[in-house]
C-alpha cells in the first residue's frame, strides 16, 4: 500500500473550527477538520436529480458542492451548525472557482445536465398574457393599447428576439373567443369536444 501525501489547498477558519480542502497525490480530494479526513464525494447527475425528488428542479452547482461538503462533515461526526457549514462551504467554493476550475466545472456541468434532464421530463407550458403585465408595455415594448387596436388578425404573434429559441408569444383579445374562427381552430385541435 502506497503512502499518500496530502497537499493543503485552502482552509476556512470560523470560530474554533478550521476546515481544510486537501488533495492527495492520487488525485482525491478530502475535507479535513480536527485531524480527521473524509473523502469529498462528488455527486453525479442522478444524485442531483434525487435531491429535487422529481418535484423541484435540481440544485445549482454551489448547492451540489455544499451537499458533498456537508456529507464529508457528517462522515467525520462533527457537530457543526448548518449556518457554519454554509459559511465554510462558501469560502472553499470561492477557492475552487478561482484555483480549481476543473472542480468548479464538474459541479456546474452536473447541475446543468441534471436541470436539462429534469426540464425534458417535466415539460411546462408557460402562457404570456400581455393584458396582465404589471407594466404598461410588454416585453417587446408594445403598449396594451397598441395590442388592443390590432383588428387585422384575431391572433398576433410576437417573436421574442432576446430568446435563443424560436419561442412565440401569443396575444389575443379575450372578447373574440366566441368568434367562428376561434371555435373552428379549437374544434380542429380538439375534435372530441364537439
Amino acid at each position: 500500500m502506497s503512502n499518500s501525501q496530502f497537499i493543503l489547498l485552502t482552509s476556512s477558519i470560523l470560530d474554533e473550527n478550521t476546515i481544510s480542502l486537501i488533495k492527495c497525490n492520487l488525485g482525491r480530494y478530502y475535507i479535513e477538520c480536527n485531524d480527521r479526513k473524509s473523502i469529498l464525494r462528488f455527486l453525479d447527475v442522478n444524485d442531483a436529480l434525487k435531491l429535487g425528488n422529481g418535484k423541484r428542479s435540481p440544485p445549482k452547482s454551489f448547492i451540489l458542492f455544499r451537499k458533498s461538503f456537508q456529507s464529508s462533515i457528517t462522515q467525520m461526526a462533527l457537530k457543526i451548525e448548518r449556518a457554519q457549514i454554509s459559511k465554510h462551504a462558501t469560502v472553499l467554493w470561492a477557492y475552487i472557482k478561482n484555483a480549481q476550475p476543473h472542480l468548479y466545472y464538474y459541479f456546474k456541468n452536473v447541475s446543468e445536465e441534471a436541470t436539462d434532464r429534469y426540464n425534458t421530463s417535466n415539460l411546462k407550458i408557460l402562457m404570456y398574457d400581455p393584458y396582465r403585465s404589471t407594466n404598461s408595455t410588454n416585453v417587446k415594448g408594445i403598449s396594451r393599447e397598441e395590442i388592443a387596436c390590432e383588428d387585422s388578425e384575431y391572433l398576433e404573434y410576437l417573436e421574442d428576439d432576446s430568446s435563443q429559441y424560436d419561442s412565440v408569444l401569443c396575444a389575443f383579445d379575450p372578447s373574440r373567443l366566441d368568434s367562428p374562427d376561434v371555435k373552428n381552430v379549437i374544434l380542429d385541435l380538439y375534435p372530441e369536444i364537439s
